[in-house]
């Protein structure tokens, strides 16, 4: 989502949520909620009526600091690795992208470490098998963040940023902000601003018929216009039935705060969106990402101060 004025700089007060462990708790580990595959869960996400329920929240401390800002987080389908952005080294003018890996789902990511160089605010969604990636960035016009696609053979081989394409027919004058890969390539969620008739930030999908083809324009707003609210940082399950996402729309608890909602099959529209109650807090809470099987959902939240990542189980 875009930055609010001077989210990277803006000390928040602290705020106590229901499900906030205690600050430094570490989350429980990702494998302990189940070993299903792909995104098989107990309940059936094609009732429009389907209950995503999440939580407790706890702070992911090996990836956040007391004195700076993360946000994005995206998790390659296996859980060893993470990317996302950070202001934590003094190198960089914006959010330059870190990545951390683990050796195992279950425990701790390593120490983050920046993956490029930048000037500007930086940002990367990968797909499960981390082999395609979408790079965001202003560092062409600051404060205009544009998109760039790039493949790799081989996940042990480092990102050649410098091979990336733009996405000619989805970038504009205006920003291409919160990019998100679907699982086989085919669809990129993201939430641009001035699309169409809306003035903010609104959801669209932009689609392609293979992975070698080019993605090609939205069709249109993928929840509809909503003038008087913005809508960001879309996060599809691998199935793309059930979307989460970033809204300032009534109903939510704070400044920015996390929606879900879930449709029958990917052709079809999604249902009326609905509140993630258990882990929305007064503060911003934004930037989901939905691991490989719904097994947890990550975000960011200020709630402590700082914007920092956080994990929270799924259950639906």
């Amino acid at each position: 989502m875009r930055p609010s004025p001077g989210l990277w700089l803006l000390p928040l007060a602290l705020a106590g949520c229901h499900w906030l462990l205690p600050l430094g708790q570490s989350a429980p580990p990702d494998g302990q909620i189940d070993d299903l595959p792909g995104d098989v869960r107990p309940s059936d996400l094609r009732h429009s009526d389907a209950t995503l329920t999440v939580g407790p929240a706890a702070l992911v401390a090996e990836l956040s600091t007391p004195t700076t800002w993360e946000t994005d987080p995206v998790l390659t389908g296996d859980g060893l690795t993470i990317y996302f952005s950070s202001t934590r080294s003094s190198q960089y003018n914006g959010g330059c992208v870190f990545v951390a890996t683990r050796n195992n789902p279950d425990g701790p990511f390593g120490t983050p470490l920046p993956i490029l160089e930048s000037t500007g605010s930086d940002f990367l969604t990968v797909t499960p098998d981390d082999l395609t990636a979408v790079y965001s960035s202003d560092r062409l016009m600051p404060g205009n963040v544009d998109m760039w696609i790039g493949t790799r053979a081989d996940p042990l081989v480092p990102w050649d940023f410098a091979k990336f394409e733009p996405l000619a027919k989805l970038n504009t004058p205006n920003t291409e902000y919160d990019a998100r890969l679907s699982a086989n390539g085919l669809r990129l969620y993201y939430a641009p601003e001035g699309f169409g008739v809306a003035t903010d930030q609104q959801l669209v999908v932009s689609e392609r018929s293979a992975a070698d083809k080019e993605l090609q324009p939205p069709a249109g707003l993928l929840l509809g216009s909503h003038a008087s609210q913005v809508d960001a940082d879309p996060c599809p399950s691998q199935d793309e039935l059930l979307l989460v996402f970033t809204s300032t729309r009534d109903g939510g608890m704070g400044m920015t705060d996390l929606w879900y909602t879930v449709r029958p099959d990917p052709q079809s529209a999604f249902s009326s969106p609905r509140p993630l109650a258990e882990i929305n807090t007064e503060f911003h809470d934004r930037d989901p990402f939905l691991t490989t099987g719904r097994k947890w959902l990550y975000f960011t939240s200020t709630r402590d101060g700082n914007q920092n990542i956080y994990r929270a189980p799924v259950k639906l």
